[in-house]
């Protein structure tokens, strides 16, 4: 397969792939929340599936472009269950298409690279958790949006944190409300490079191509071997899909706290 049949342009991201194995997905933020969420990933799991059979790619370098609006449309989704007459039904159904995506990229035999500049949330955070490295912008910050409405974080946060950094520090930082930043970050080793924000893309291929040109190792088989601890994933996505929605039927905090914030925004 060459370069010119992996290149894709369609409406969740797009894709181009250079003569060094090193193929850039650009994923559109803004058009993975809610609604479109389960076209998402019926999109991206197809272009997925498709490269995880090309010998022509190397590296994926998985560039996530959160939308500024990101924590609105967070709380603008739980809004919307307030007034579902379906609530579970239309939690899983986001749920469980973020879950998909997640275990396509931990399954795949292809090495991904995050690639974060702004700050986040727990949902795009959680896709960069699931690639084997990770690069932010000094700019970069994780915002715990699930806090505001008394939740959990969703997208196997907590699971991929305790393989990272130890069950104690994985659960400080997702009960603490406190804004993780970058620095942060790196020194507890959640992510792997800190670069300057006009620099982030150019340093990000070096990353990748130094990778590709440096190793004699299949990079595939060496993700294998160490997501293989990661087997009881999708048990574990299954279970935290439980509890968010035992929360969401027998809680009143987060209708509570959705209900405020609708308020403020209406002042």
């Amino acid at each position: 397969m060459n370069p010119a049949d992996l290149t894709y342009n369609g409406t969740y991201f797009r894709t181009s792939l250079d003569n060094k194995g090193v193929l850039s997905l650009y994923l559109y933020g803004e058009k993975l929340l809610h609604s479109t969420m389960f076209q998402a990933r019926d999109e991206l799991l197809s272009y997925l599936q498709t490269i995880s059979h090309s010998k022509a790619v190397e590296i994926v370098l998985f560039f996530c472009n959160t939308p500024s609006h990101q924590k609105e449309e967070y709380y603008r989704f739980y809004k919307t269950l307030l007034h579902s007459s379906s609530i579970l039904d239309d939690a899983l159904w986001i749920y469980r298409a973020l879950d998909q995506l997640i275990l396509e990229i931990v399954k795949s035999d292809r090495y991904f690279i995050s690639v974060c500049k702004e700050p986040t949330i727990p949902l795009f955070f959680n896709l960069s958790l699931a690639c084997d490295y990770r690069i932010v912008s000094e700019k970069w910050a994780l915002h715990k949006t699930y806090h505001s409405l008394g939740l959990i974080p969703k997208g196997g946060t907590l699971y991929f944190l305790k393989h990272l950094i130890g069950p104690h520090l994985s659960r400080n930082i997702i009960i603490s409300p406190d804004i993780l930043t970058a620095e942060e970050a790196y020194h507890l080793n959640i992510v792997d490079d800190v670069v300057p924000v006009q620099d982030i893309e150019q340093k990000s291929f070096q990353i990748a191509h130094d990778m590709v040109e440096r190793t004699s190792l299949p990079l595939g088989c060496v993700k294998e071997l160490q997501n293989y601890a990661l087997k009881d994933l999708e048990n574990y996505l299954e279970r935290e899909n439980s509890r968010l929605t035992h929360i969401l039927t027998r809680h009143t905090k987060w209708r509570e706290e959705v209900k405020k914030l609708s308020t403020r925004q209406e002042e």
